[in-house]
């Protein structure tokens, strides 16, 4: 299949002048139209380096109250209910991203839970470019493609020596995949690829 089936495609940027943001959400579940994000978990890197003082975690109310799935996250009942009505979330969310290039590991589920949530609340998404650490892990270790278990946060974590903090958090994930771009970069510079257009395209399946 062919990865930018039915994707705009990314306007070109440089992986060492790039102002990132690297996402992640927590959710209900996988159903990009029925379910709904508990979390949203934001890390900027600059030059490289991650700005954890610039680092958030986003939580959001729910009006079905706390589902299943927010005990896998650690998530209470707490924190949902003094977080943000999702109008709100997505505001910040919006200001806080500015025009960064967008990071998330498997990011098309991350896009596409963030995309229907813009659309119910009436809003417009963002022209962001998207990278996906997925993508970068293939563009340096092509032997990987399709292959599964060699594609997974964990097992790319564990590969490359990276403590997960706080795992299946929204902002650990994030910070934890952070970390994996940071080396995923190192590993392009050596590779030869400085630009995103040197990738092969971008994910639409999960393999």
């Amino acid at each position: 299949m062919n990865w930018l089936s039915g994707l705009k495609k990314n306007a070109n940027f440089r992986f060492d002048h790039g102002d990132f943001t690297v996402l992640d959400c927590e959710t209900t579940g996988f159903d990009f139209k029925k379910d709904r994000i508990l979390s949203i978990g934001l890390v900027k890197m600059r030059g490289g380096h991650i700005q954890l003082k610039s680092s958030i975690e986003i939580f959001i109310k729910q009006e079905n109250g706390l589902q299943e799935s927010a005990f896998i996250h650690g998530i209470t009942r707490e924190q949902l209910a003094s977080g943000l009505q999702e109008k709100e979330a997505l505001e910040y969310y919006l200001n806080f991203i500015g025009n960064d290039i967008l990071v998330a590991h498997y990011s098309l589920f991350d896009r596409n839970m963030l995309e229907e949530a813009l659309r119910r609340q009436g809003m417009e998404k963002p022209a962001n470019s998207w990278l996906d650490t997925m993508d970068l892990e293939v563009a340096n270790y092509p032997d990987h493609e399709g292959n599964a278990a060699k594609l997974k946060l964990d097992a790319l974590l564990e590969k490359k020596n990276i403590s997960a903090i706080r795992r299946h958090t929204a902002l650990g994930d994030a910070y934890s995949t952070a970390l994996l771009l940071q080396k995923q970069l190192k590993e392009c510079a050596e590779n030869g690829m400085f630009e995103s257009n040197q990738l092969h395209g971008r994910r639409n399946t999960l393999l």
